[in-house]
């Protein structure tokens, strides 16, 4: 059968393929914005444990984004948060895919928290000089001290917190400090003795003695001092317990006093006058009541010098101190 093809037949169908064919550029045309982009990923770590973690995909204003990660994680957002506080196991490898075909891969590195580590410091004794608080630790964490210098003017166990500075995936850490308390010492005996006398300290136990100058006193470790020759010497207590010592006052050793032979040993008859009898002395300084002497005579210290003197009352043979 011949078909038979109008004019107005071909005109219309010529303008509905004009308009197929435009919407066809169109969508094209639309489409090509997108079309050869390359996807780019980072993400804001290094992070510390407990930290939040980002992704950060590109380019801006794709038709899609999908993201995929470690411990099944994924996401269609551009910019989505993976976590408000990660983990160890949050790091690792992310992919994200723009428009179903450009990937790209972003590492996640996770650092684990660090406790700073220092070397104990003290124990020290109330007044003596401490060391610095180190402002590094041992294992490389810098970062500040709070109080920031050790105090050893009271007795006691004082906290130190040092803080690390930001950024080090670092936590606090502390160091107790003891500050020991000096020995209670004193001179119990006598503080003058003479050469080869002794006398007493305390403590008598739990550390001990030393004297300043062994030539002129020594001292046993219950506290006992010998006087060895004339002079001063002060004594010094370590307690075993503590470590901290404490010093006394000064004892002085004093020279023994020294009598010279008498000057004659006169006989005479009673109630007649004594030729002085005179004595040296050396150390004195001044001599006690006499004894011995007959009534009538009477002994006088002066000038180093012991001077007998008088007229005897009685007779006999007379000894005297």
């Amino acid at each position: 059968m011949k078909q038979e093809i109008r004019l107005f037949d071909i005109i219309y169908t010529w303008k509905m393929c004009r308009v197929i064919i435009l919407g066809l550029l169109l969508l094209i045309i639309g489409t090509e914005v997108t079309w050869g982009q390359t996807a780019e990923a980072s993400n804001s770590g290094p992070v510390c444990v407990g930290s939040p973690l980002f992704l950060y995909g590109g380019p801006d204003g794709m038709s899609s984004y999908s993201w995929t990660g470690p411990n099944g994680f994924t996401s269609n957002l551009q910019n989505p948060q993976v976590t408000s506080n990660a983990t160890i196991n949050d790091a690792g490898d992310y992919i994200l895919t723009i428009n179903g075909t450009s990937s790209a891969t972003t590492t996640v590195l996770v650092i684990a928290i660090i406790t700073p580590t220092f070397t104990q410091l003290g124990p020290y004794c109330v007044g003596s000089i401490p060391e610095t608080l180190p402002g590094t630790s041992l294992n490389g964490i810098s970062g500040t001290w709070s109080p920031a210098t050790i105090s050893t003017s009271s007795a006691g166990t004082t906290a130190y917190t040092f803080t690390p500075t930001a950024g080090q995936c670092a936590t606090t850490a502390s160091m107790n400090v003891v500050v020991n308390s000096l020995p209670v010492v004193s001179i119990t005996g006598s503080s003058s003795i003479c050469i080869g006398t002794t006398t007493t300290l305390t403590p008598t136990s739990d550390g001990t003695w030393i004297s300043s100058n062994t030539s002129v006193a020594t001292v046993s470790s219950a506290g006992v001092v010998t006087g060895i020759a004339a002079g001063t010497a002060s004594f010094t207590f370590t307690s075993a317990t503590t470590g901290c010592s404490n010093s006394t006052g000064t004892i002085t050793v004093t020279a023994d006093n020294t009598v010279g032979t008498a000057s004659s040993t006169p006989t005479l008859c009673i109630n007649t006058a004594l030729t002085p009898i005179t004595h040296t002395t050396t150390g004195a300084t001044g001599i006690g009541t006499a004894t011995g002497l007959p009534s009538g005579v009477t002994a006088a210290w002066a000038a180093n010098t012991i001077t007998i003197s008088g007229t005897p009352t009685e007779a006999g043979t007379f000894s005297y101190t």
